[in-house]
């Protein structure tokens, strides 16, 4: 059996996904080849990438340099762990798209690529488990929920952007809010004072508003799914003084510790998602609430690793091999 999967090109193996995979599934006894999502094209009808085999390695050994154009759909399967460079990233998708007519995906590409966001969680049956959450472009509607609900302190998140860039909250009283509902919108009123709307024309952006869950630093897990079920996960605990739980703005972890509750919403989004054709995922829970859905490279093995001291790696390939091919691994 043959896989892709689709990575950065980097210097060295890190304790991520895109060590932990390939070498996860190299221990199974599959063949592994690693493609540069930078270098994917079409050509001739075929589509390639540069390539290179992945042999037996560990977390710190030299990443093998992918410089061999090759076919990318003489495989049984692919998985693809990174995005491109953001002016391909469009067209790259695209490409997947047609990819995936050919050879069968891990994760649907058209699905990724509408639901791996803060925008298209919230037409799934799932976004019931969300708190509530708006997706604004105007200000003054901003100000209007805010008012609405005077003691309720919200998040502003970009929908596009990850690892907590951008991500800010707003409190009652903040004399920072305006500035931060401003700066969330592109500030487009005042790029039009500065450089004129002929110039700048329309400026602005989106913004996700959402309902702030107090008692998230406590309470809030990555759980990671594969093939429909709960495989690991862990606690995500913010730094001292920060709210986000994101890993490179300095959190925390410790052992997966979800009530029943967030289980059954783990259970519930598994279970949507492989309609969606969605066999491995990562989703963040607190208490009754899903806060969010990461389907490109969310890093469970890694923080399950780092908590409980397993490689959850070979567990998690079974699965969702055994999803996406039918067969038992």
């Amino acid at each position: 059996m043959r896989v892709l999967v689709l990575v950065l090109q980097d210097t060295e193996f890190r304790p991520t996904n895109n060590f932990f995979i390939p070498n996860s599934l190299h221990q199974l006894g599959i063949d592994v080849t690693l493609g540069d999502p930078n270098s994917l094209q079409i050509v001739n009808g075929v589509i390639t990438t540069n390539t290179c085999e992945f042999m037996e390695g560990n977390v710190g050994s030299p990443h093998p340099e992918m410089n061999k154009p090759a076919s990318c759909e003489n495989f049984d399967l692919v998985w693809f762990l990174d995005y491109p460079h953001p002016n391909r990233l469009v067209d790259y998708f695209r490409i997947l798209w047609v990819l995936n007519r050919r050879v069968p995906f891990v994760n649907d590409p058209a699905s990724v690529f509408l639901l791996n966001n803060k925008i298209g969680p919230l037409g799934l049956e799932s976004a019931r488990f969300f708190a509530s959450s708006s997706v604004l472009s105007d200000p003054q509607w901003i100000q209007d929920i805010r008012e609405a609900s005077p003691d309720q302190s919200f998040v502003l998140k970009p929908p596009d952007k990850g690892c907590g860039a951008d991500v800010f909250t707003l409190t009652p009283g903040d004399p920072n809010a305006n500035a931060l509902i401003q700066s969330s919108l592109g500030n487009p009123a005042q790029l039009e004072e500065m450089f004129g709307s002929a110039v700048i024309g329309q400026s602005g952006n989106f913004v996700v508003l959402q309902e702030f869950l107090p008692r998230l630093r406590e309470s809030e897990n990555r759980v990671l799914l594969a093939g429909g079920q709960i495989v690991g996960g862990y606690r995500k605990i913010s730094a001292e003084g920060d709210f986000r739980g994101n890993y490179l703005v300095g959190a925390s972890t410790a052992p997966l510790d979800i009530s029943s509750s967030a289980e059954l919403i783990s259970v519930s989004v598994a279970t949507e998602l492989l309609s969606y054709g969605i066999h491995f995922v990562g989703i963040d829970v607190s208490g009754d609430h899903l806060i969010e859905v990461n389907l490109v490279n969310p890093g469970g093995i890694s923080g399950h690793l780092e908590a409980n001291g397993v490689d959850i790696g070979v567990d998690v390939c079974q699965a969702v091999l055994t999803s996406c091919l039918g067969t038992q691994w």
